[in-house]
């Protein structure tokens, strides 16, 4: 697995918007794993600017302090931690972990004629 890094995240972002890319900043926010709408709004007002603006309205100041800010307060690692729990658990051996091993739910869920997502995604 590949680590999530956030500069060439946010470079990406500024190689789109000078291809003229009319999406807002929030939607692109959205994108990382483990921000929400409602942080991303707030990630909007800290810099100074309103939620809904085009990113390609941003100059490359504004993208610095993103890169920043985000840098700073929100903690990337939520899907890095995410599969190392899982790998624990698989190494328990128990009827969790064997859930996980098959790609079944894990918790509890009817797996008969459902459950075809977790089937088809293998998370690890």
């Amino acid at each position: 697995m590949k680590k999530f890094n956030l500069e060439i995240f946010l470079n990406n972002f500024y190689r789109e918007k000078q291809l003229n890319s009319n999406k807002k900043v929030v939607s692109r926010l959205k994108i990382i794993y483990g921000l929400n709408f409602y942080s991303c709004v707030q990630i909007c007002n800290l810099i100074g600017f309103k939620y809904n603006i085009n990113s390609n309205n941003l100059s490359l100041l504004d993208w610095k302090i993103l890169y920043l800010i985000l840098k700073e307060n929100f903690n990337f690692f939520l899907f890095e931690l995410k599969l190392k729990n899982i790998k624990r658990i698989r190494l328990l051996k128990n009827y969790k972990a064997w859930r996980h091993i098959f790609n079944l739910p894990v918790r509890g869920q009817r797996n008969h004629t459902n459950a075809r997502t977790r089937k088809r995604f293998k998370i690890v």
